[in-house]
């Protein structure tokens, strides 16, 4: 992490809430009001600036986390769907249990 002299607080902060709120479905950026909340337990008053600057860099934290399973599968995508294959496979797995 590059060095933030003066607003490291910031990521304290951020890892203190949580970069992200889990669900059923993965991570999400945090809720305004899930930070509110937050703030208020921590009993930490947020300028519009700092409660604006957090709410983004959860963004931005879960763009980048989600980003990494954009990948495309590994192999030649024809033969990883052909039916014809998938078939061939699916008779040898069950001849061997035969």
């Amino acid at each position: 992490m590059p060095p933030l002299p003066q607003a490291g607080y910031l990521f304290e902060w951020l890892c203190q809430a949580g970069p992200a709120s889990a669900t059923g479905m993965g991570a999400i950026p945090l809720p305004p009001s899930e930070l509110n909340a937050w703030a208020l337990g921590a009993q930490i008053q947020l300028q519009s600036w700092e409660f604006s600057a957090l709410l983004d860099a959860s963004r931005a934290y879960c763009r980048e986390l989600h980003a990494a399973a954009d990948w495309p599968p590994y192999g030649d995508p024809d033969l990883l769907y052909d039916d014809d294959i998938v078939a061939e496979r699916l008779a040898q797995s069950l001849d061997k249990l035969l």
